[in-house]
């Protein structure tokens, strides 16, 4: 997904509204978000997480792949991880260590 595609949907959640993409990874696109409240500005970051990344990537699993179900297996088991890591990443929240 695009800068300018992401852009369509500001704000996020109400208050929130990307500045510019920062890098990306395996599984998609870090982008610095900014929101203001009380005068005060606030920024985080927001991953943008694509499954697969692009056509050229799924193209390329594919050819691993004896059929389409075996590839859309791979990529539910992908996406059960990544969530379960969210999951645990929140559970994880405001602990110091």
């Amino acid at each position: 997904m695009t800068l300018d595609e992401l852009k369509q949907h500001e704000p996020l959640w109400d208050k929130w509204y990307i500045k510019e993409r920062l890098g990306g990874g395996s599984y998609g696109d870090v982008y610095q978000i900014e929101r203001t409240s009380y005068d005060k500005s606030y920024e985080a970051a927001l991953k943008v997480i694509s499954i697969p990344k692009d056509k050229a990537e799924l193209d390329e699993v594919t050819i691993g792949f004896d059929s389409v179900d075996e590839t859309k297996t791979y990529y539910d088991k992908l996406r059960e991880s990544i969530s379960k890591e969210i999951d645990m990443m929140e559970q994880l929240k405001g602990r110091t260590n």
